[in-house]
């Protein structure tokens, strides 16, 4: 229950009392505090997704058409600064695809069947979503048993110091 509370609350209208539910769906909209529970997708798979959809887009655009110029175009002006450069519009699609496990060197091919490239971003981003899922119930896993195996640290005796100009000791 959230907020500390050990009881459930109950709401009474006249001599209906409302019981508590973790799912509600409303207008065909479901609201709930875990989305994977109602089968939606993260917000960062979501985003993933769109960012695929749009590059299959901009892959079957014709040449000399301004967004896929953009796309595929580099800097003539300058290089890019020394150390880690900002993360590009670009190298978020190149993570995404590699996440999917979609390769470039099929990119033209898959891009080229709209619907075709519509389900292999579907089923890769999905793919995806649940192998970071387990991930980070991997990790959870590890650091609750990193906690739970931790032995309390023994005390150790602090040794004592002495001032060499004024002969206090300290502990």
């Amino acid at each position: 229950m959230g907020q500390d509370v050990s009881s459930v609350p109950t709401i009474t209208i006249g001599e209906h009392t409302l019981d508590v539910v973790n799912k509600f769906t409303y207008l065909g909209s479901a609201i709930s505090s875990n989305l994977s529970m109602v089968g939606m997708l993260s917000m960062f798979s979501i985003l993933s997704q769109r960012r695929l959809r749009w590059l299959g887009h901009v892959y079957r655009m014709g040449d000399g058409r301004i967004p896929k110029d953009v796309l595929y175009g580099d800097l003539a002006t300058r290089k890019r600064p020394t150390g880690r450069p900002l993360l590009r519009y670009k190298d978020a699609c190149k993570r995404d695809l590699k996440s999917c496990s979609i390769g470039p060197a099929d990119l033209e091919a898959a891009t080229s069947d709209h619907s075709g490239w519509r389900a292999a971003v579907k089923t890769g981003v999905q793919q995806a979503e649940e192998g970071r899922e387990i991930r980070r119930e991997e990790r959870r896993d590890r650091r609750q048993q990193r906690s739970r195996a931790a032995p309390a640290s023994p005390v150790v005796p602090v040794a004592e110091y002495t001032c060499g100009k004024c002969g206090r000791s300290c502990s």
